[in-house]
């Protein structure tokens, strides 16, 4: 299942990857120092920072 949405929650892309890839050992790791897992969305980590 391919979806692209940037807008996605890490907490949702988290989940899609650990139930749909064989084998997975999926984690998140240092999610305190980030914010929030549910509100935080995978766009913020593509988006090029403008200054």
């Amino acid at each position: 299942m391919r979806q692209e949405n940037p807008a996605i929650s890490l907490h949702q892309l988290y989940y899609q990857l650990a139930t749909h890839t064989t084998a997975s050992h999926a984690g998140l790791y240092n999610d305190a120092c980030y914010g929030n897992v549910y509100r935080n969305t995978l766009e913020e980590f593509l988006k090029p920072n403008r200054l």
